[in-house]
């Protein structure tokens, strides 16, 4: 607060008082004057006593000092930090770093310094301490520290007023991560620039559409949108490639699941022991038949809690429960809640719940063909407009009805009507985006439509004469009846 008085104040007999409120600007209001009789050095100011002393050059009213010249060093570096909070990501070569600090103050100015590292469990706040050093600088632990508007500086480092946190780069979160899942794996490099894919091929970092969302240049010069998900433990693959980056869709991106491979070590108790893990497993309708349902459990990162979901190869997640963990007399042995007790077995990194066994590391060998198949229809048109084939399979996925009324080379199929039996006992996989099994003696392969929908598109083998997939001769494209 300061008194300034004009230069004529024995005339006009105000003066303007000023309040100024940190960070705010000053606020003035004007006040009265009025000067004692025989003595210049006392007088009223609004109705307060005051008194001017000459030597000192300092004014008091009602008993507070004003100093003439006075050269405001602004309120404490405590008073200014109350109440709020101020973070930085620390950045590396690669973008936004995997560490966040934090620097909080309550209203009384005491401070806490708190280090989160990304995906782990952060340790609690520590107390710290603001002091002025000899030569008269603010100090925070020591280090000298200063504010300027929003930013507080700390020994050189910013940190932000109310920093808005998107969360590591792309590259940070997944560089040396692999992930396995949809028949693939994919290992990252050491900085996640690149990618080696199980299937031989290697794709290279083009560009970031924000920290979840990224764009992979393949060998072949085409490009592959890419996403995190679940707090970077699934990682989706777009359904097609495209041919520049800029067009290259990353927002959205829902199929071709893959889910990150962990290390999982002894800790003190079970909750620690699997804080923050992922163990999957794919349902079985019976044995070696893959079901549609990824059936997931994920454990908080203090372990105290588990998510178990299925996410179904079409329609995603559902199905999700949270149960509460508790430890057991071991660092291998838990209860989760219903579901009773669940087991680690840490060489293999798996877990039994239910006597079912998941796994830390998993390879999704994806759903079987006849699960994928079973109860639709596919249908081709002629140009016209007019149906020439039709494949329609039983509720099993066991049987195939085929349909044809066309009259060219499909005649070598047999007839204008045939049912074929699926055949488990010959050859069955992927090529490529194709997946084929064997009906009867027909090679017979599904893969998805140009919009990314999945198993959309189906194709049979126009003679059975074929030894093997690689030498089938495939006919035409028939798409999924909605």
């Amino acid at each position: 607060t300061e008194y300034q008085f004009s230069n004529d104040v024995e005339t006009d007999k105000r003066v303007t008082f000023a309040t100024k409120v940190w960070p705010s600007d000053l606020q003035t209001t004007t006040v009265s004057v009025t000067v004692a009789e025989g003595d210049h050095y006392k007088a009223s100011i609004d109705g307060k006593e005051a008194t001017y002393d000459p030597v000192s050059h300092t004014l008091t009213v009602n008993g507070k000092d004003y100093i003439l010249g006075y050269k405001d060093p602004g309120p404490s570096l405590k008073l200014k930090l109350s109440g709020n909070t101020y973070s930085r990501r620390a950045e590396n070569d690669l973008g936004a770093g995997l560490v966040l600090e934090s620097y909080s103050f309550d209203e009384n100015g005491n401070g806490n310094y708190q280090r989160v590292i990304w995906q782990q469990k952060p340790d609690g706040p520590k107390a710290i301490s603001i002091a002025v050093n000899s030569a008269g600088h603010d100090t925070i632990d020591g280090k000298i520290a200063t504010l300027d508007d929003a930013t507080l500086f700390i020994a050189g480092s910013k940190y932000l007023l109310n920093y808005a946190d998107q969360g590591p780069s792309f590259l940070n979160r997944v560089k040396g991560a692999t992930y396995s899942g949809s028949g693939y794996t994919y290992t990252f490099s050491e900085d996640g620039k690149s990618i080696s894919c199980s299937n031989e091929k290697t794709y290279t970092f083009a560009q970031a559409d924000d920290t979840m969302r990224a764009v992979y240049k393949a060998a072949d010069a085409v490009y592959w949108g890419l996403r995190l998900a679940d707090d970077d433990k699934t990682l989706y693959w777009s359904g097609s490639s495209w041919a520049n980056p800029g067009t290259t869709p990353t927002d959205g991106i829902t199929s071709s699941p893959a889910y990150r491979q962990t290390t999982i070590t002894a800790k003190a108790d079970f909750r620690s022991t699997v804080a923050g893990a992922t163990f999957i497993a794919r349902t079985e309708s019976e044995t070696g038949v893959y079901d549609l349902d990824l059936e997931i459990y994920t454990f908080s990162n203090d372990g105290s809690m588990v998510i178990h979901r299925k996410d179904n190869w079409y329609s995603g997640s559902h199905s999700v429960q949270e149960y509460q963990v508790t430890n057991g007399s071991t660092t291998t042995a838990g209860t989760l809640d219903a579901l009773g007790t669940a087991t680690l077995d840490l060489s293999n990194t798996t877990l039994s719940v239910k006597g079912k066994t998941y796994y830390a590391n998993y390879t999704d060998p994806t759903p079987s063909f006849i699960n994928r198949v079973k109860g639709k229809t596919y249908r081709k048109y002629e140009s016209g407009g007019q149906l020439e084939t039709e494949y329609k399979f039983s509720d099993d996925g066991k049987t195939l009805n085929l349909i044809y009324t066309g009259n060219t080379i499909w005649d070598s199929w047999g007839g204008k009507q045939a049912t074929y039996t699926y055949n488990p006992d010959k050859e069955k996989g992927t090529s490529g985006k194709y997946t084929y099994a064997v009906y009867g003696n027909y090679y017979v392969d599904l893969t998805d439509s140009s919009n990314g929908k999945k198993d959309a598109v189906i194709r049979m083998e126009t003679t059975a004469a074929a030894s093997n997939y690689w030498a089938a001769a495939m006919g035409y494209d028939a798409t999924l009846v909605e």
